[in-house]
């Protein structure tokens, strides 16, 4: 969601609010507010946020910055087998998904929405060879 998609959002919900009544009341108020505080502040994470995949005491961990956003819990070397690419097509385009293979056979998404398949295929053979250096040592 970009931060053109949350102001329109929320520019409609106050239309609605005032259409329906045009009274307006405080509650109405503060939840067209706070939803397009949320709107926003995503649009921002996405616009300005960076992931870093980082692997260190034999953890696999996620972090985004320089907005806090909401990471995975860290895993294990050991439960990973590997990280793969998804490709997912949809009408705005083709974007590439990272996920995580884990030894019981499940699968995590650590990223969305990769632009590039060049970058997804470059983190996920460092990803992978780092990894595989770990689990040997």
């Amino acid at each position: 969601m970009t931060l053109g998609s949350a102001v329109f959002a929320a520019a409609c919900l106050n239309l609605i609010f005032l259409e329906g009544d045009q009274r307006i009341g405080t509650g109405y108020s503060v939840l067209a507010m706070a939803i397009f505080g949320l709107m926003a502040y995503a649009g921002l994470t996405e616009i300005f946020n960076r992931m870093t995949l980082r692997i260190a005491d034999r953890k696999l961990s996620l972090r985004y910055g320089p907005l806090p956003w909401l990471t995975p819990t860290p895993v294990p070397v050991e439960a990973i087998s590997h990280l793969r690419i998804v490709t997912v097509r949809a009408r705005s385009g083709t974007t590439y998904s990272l996920e995580l293979a884990r030894t019981d056979g499940k699968f995590q998404l650590l990223a969305s929405s990769l632009a590039r398949e060049a970058d997804a295929i470059a983190i996920a053979a460092i990803a992978n060879a780092t990894l595989a250096a770990t689990k040997a040592l």
